[in-house]
């Protein structure tokens, strides 16, 4: 009878034990855990990349834009396209192969109607992202009687890690700049033109509204830029250019 009070006594003893074991809970835990942290912090880091790579492909067209308005007099094709080994730097660390980059020259008539030159293009035509070059109404009216200077790119962004986003990701940006100086004639050839309504192109991206800058004076007043009183303030400010996207 002893002996069998003692051998229970050593199993309940045992099983106390047994419960109040916590050598191996860290490390299930970690186990458990492991994947989704991993999860977390590899799609944090292409999330990241992809959002760097964003800004520097809209520092590119932005910086683009902004050097060819700054040109004066006439202005060929090949200025134009000069400018763009600029984008090469900006882009660092980057890979420069992967953007495309077109630079189109449109001249507004007094109507609010375009006619768009023949694009500038490096790495391929961006239109593989962007669709038609069109211009929306506040930069055309804004613009009536002079030209705009059209900055668009596109950057194939390949994932760091790959383990979340396993595909490319096309970023696109477009921008658009007045010429600063009145001289300003480009001798690039004709491709198209545009129609005094909004622009119809197959891809285009939405352009946000109310993001124009009229300067306070900008009436539409039939496109006779001659009584427009801000006309020297708009291309001499650094305010000269219009982001649409």
């Amino acid at each position: 009878m002893g002996r069998l009070r003692h051998l229970c006594d050593l199993l309940l003893a045992r099983g106390r034990t047994v419960v109040a074991a916590q050598e191996g809970v860290a490390a299930v835990e970690f186990a458990l855990l492991a994947p989704i942290l991993l999860l977390v912090y590899f799609g944090s880091v292409d999330l990241s990349q992809g959002i760097e790579a964003d800004r520097k492909l809209a520092y590119v067209t932005n910086t683009l834009g902004d050097l060819a308005a700054q040109t004066t007099g006439e202005v060929s094709s090949a200025d134009i396209a000069g400018l763009m080994g600029i984008a090469d730097t900006v882009l660092r660390p980057f890979d420069p192969s992967r953007v495309s980059l077109r630079i189109t020259v449109a001249d507004v008539a007094s109507d609010g109607s375009y006619s768009l030159h023949a694009p500038v293009e490096r790495g391929g035509a961006a239109s593989a992202c962007s669709g038609t070059v069109t211009i929306p109404d506040p930069m055309r009216n804004l613009a009536r009687g002079h030209s705009v200077i059209i900055t668009e790119g596109c950057y194939a962004y390949k994932p760091v890690v790959g383990y979340v986003l396993d595909t490319d990701v096309p970023l696109y940006k477009r921008n658009f700049h007045l010429p600063r100086a009145e001289n300003f004639a480009y001798a690039g050839g004709s491709s198209g033109s545009g129609g005094g309504g909004a622009g119809t192109g197959g891809g285009e991206p939405e352009s946000p509204g109310g993001n124009t800058d009229d300067g306070g004076g900008n009436d539409d007043d039939g496109g006779n830029d001659d009584s427009r009183d801000d006309d020297d303030d708009r291309r001499g400010g650094g305010w000269c250019w219009w982001r649409c996207r």
